[in-house]
């Protein structure tokens, strides 16, 4: 965005001019000589910080990347000011839409689920967050893991594709798997408990009631 620096996350998105100017724009000071790792600071923004403040954070990180992309690819350049403009408004679109969306999958009677901010595990212990990302009547799937301690500090964290040789992945086949996989993973990294968490309410229940 500079052309000044070697392009690395920490530079793109927090000691840039570019970057800086836009974290102005929304209020919010970063000093980016007192993050240490850009990582456990956006993690415990996201855990700890107010509603309007991680608002911000992602209209920030939305609006350069977007704007980063656009410069690459097509040549196009914004001001600061002009892409926080553009940042807020795809944030003020997407509201009634996604509440559109929920409202429509609550009454259609699909999964609904109560989004609650992510809590910490006990002291000592670690919380594994596991996903799948799985299109139906493939043969194979993603899943994507994340390890954090009781401080909500990242620790690692993983992408892994998983093919199956006959037939296709379910939905269910595919969270149990992934859930499977990222308690082997997370075995060679920390020592101690594990709290896995899941969105997959049918594979929660299935792992509880031992399915």
């Amino acid at each position: 965005m500079c052309t000044g620096e070697i392009e690395h996350l920490r530079h793109l998105f927090f000691e840039c001019p570019f970057a800086k100017s836009c974290w102005h724009q929304v209020g919010i000071n970063v000093d980016d000589w007192e993050i240490e790792s850009s990582h456990d600071w956006l993690l415990q923004k996201l855990a700890q910080g107010s509603k309007l403040e991680v608002i911000n954070i992602s209209q920030v990180l939305w609006g350069i990347w977007f704007l980063r992309n656009k410069s690459i690819f097509e040549g196009k350049t914004m001001t600061p000011e002009a892409i926080m403009v553009w940042s807020k408004k795809q944030i003020l679109d997407w509201k009634p839409t996604n509440k559109r969306s929920t409202d429509a999958k609550n009454e259609n009677g699909s999964r609904y689920l109560n989004y609650r901010r992510w809590q910490p595990p006990e002291a000592g212990s670690f919380k594994l967050n596991v996903d799948a990302a799985i299109v139906v009547g493939q043969n194979s799937f993603f899943v994507g893991m994340v390890l954090r301690n009781h401080l909500g500090q990242y620790e690692s964290g993983k992408v892994m594709k998983k093919v199956k040789k006959v037939g296709a992945f379910s939905v269910l086949e595919a969270e149990l798997t992934g859930i499977v996989e990222a308690l082997l993973w997370a075995r060679d990294i920390v020592l101690g408990k594990v709290v896995v968490e899941s969105d997959s309410l049918l594979s929660i229940q299935a792992v509880q009631h031992h399915y």
